[in-house]
C-alpha cells in the first residue's frame, strides 16, 4: 500500500482514507472533497501509462502524488492557481518527499516565512518554489484586460 500524508496533524486528529481497492491510502486532517475522490476513483480509468499528466487546480497535491505512484514512469506536472493551494501543494510534496514538476501562475509567490515581509519583494528574485523545484515552468503574465483583437 502506498500512503501520502497531507497533513501534519498528530495521529489522534487525522483522517486516513483508502482509495483503488486498497492499494492507496491518504492521511488528511477532514478528508478529500469529493472531487478529488472521483479523480483518485478514476485512475484506473487510464488503460495505458500516459508519458505525461498535468494536475491543475487542486487543493494538496494528492491527485498528483498518487498518479505518480500509479504511473511512476509519468512526466507529472503540478499546477496551483492560488497562493494558499500553492502553499499546502508545496509543503505536501516535500513532506511526501515527492518530486515533480510545480508551477503556479505567476503573481502567486510561495515562502517558507510564516510572517513574510511587508516590503515588495524582489521581482527577479526566484521563488521558493523555483528554488525548490528548478525545473518548474512558470506560466507568462497575463495582461488584464485583454487587448482587443
Amino acid at each position: 500500500m502506498h500512503t501520502i500524508r497531507i497533513t501534519d496533524l498528530p495521529a489522534s486528529r487525522v483522517k486516513t482514507e483508502s482509495f483503488l481497492g486498497g492499494t492507496l491510502s491518504i492521511i488528511s486532517h477532514s478528508g478529500l472533497h469529493f472531487t478529488e475522490t472521483l479523480l483518485l476513483e478514476n485512475l484506473p480509468r487510464l488503460t495505458s501509462a500516459p508519458t505525461s499528466l498535468l494536475v491543475a487546480g487542486n487543493r494538496t497535491g494528492a491527485i498528483t502524488m498518487a498518479a505518480a505512484a500509479r504511473f511512476p514512469e509519468c512526466s507529472m506536472t503540478c499546477h496551483a492557481f492560488d497562493i494558499h493551494h500553492a502553499r499546502a501543494i508545496l509543503r505536501n510534496l516535500t513532506a511526501n518527499r515527492f518530486s515533480c514538476h510545480f508551477s503556479h501562475d505567476p503573481f502567486v509567490s510561495v515562502s517558507d516565512d510564516p510572517h513574510p515581509q511587508t516590503d515588495a519583494p524582489d521581482p527577479n528574485a526566484p521563488s521558493t518554489a523555483q528554488r525548490r523545484f528548478p525545473q518548474a515552468h512558470m506560466m507568462p503574465p497575463y495582461s488584464w484586460p485583454h487587448p482587443a483583437p
